[in-house]
């Protein structure tokens, strides 16, 4: 279920002490997202609003330059803003659900 795997999440991120990295745009654009009808099957609202809630706690929230915030990686703008906001970290990882870990292979430059 998708509560196990953001559960899993949360958990690694809080028991390694980690801190994502969030630009604004992409948290709004995850605010947005999560209230939409289709989650309801997989994710409770209770459990969104702490996950928001919880991001929003632990977050490194960062500033993206110009010179990320211009690059293309994927056809959807939306998703670019995520690689962007990880680019601006210096993050390791990026984390989502989403088919964006395809175009992710050309910005670490990681084998197909």
């Amino acid at each position: 279920s998708h509560d196990m795997t953001w559960g899993r999440v949360w958990e690694k991120i809080t028991q390694e002490n980690i801190t994502p990295p969030i630009y604004r745009l992409p948290f709004a654009e995850l605010k947005h997202r999560l209230w939409l009808p289709k989650f309801d099957r997989y994710v409770s609202m209770e459990y969104r609003r702490q996950i928001l809630h919880d991001i929003d706690t632990v977050a490194y929230w960062t500033d993206v330059p110009q010179k990320i915030s211009v690059k293309v990686f994927c056809r959807d703008a939306d998703d670019d803003k995520f690689i962007h906001a990880t680019l601006a970290a210096c993050a390791d990882w990026l984390v989502t659900g989403d088919k964006i870990c395809w175009c992710c292979r050309k910005v670490w430059q990681l084998p197909a």
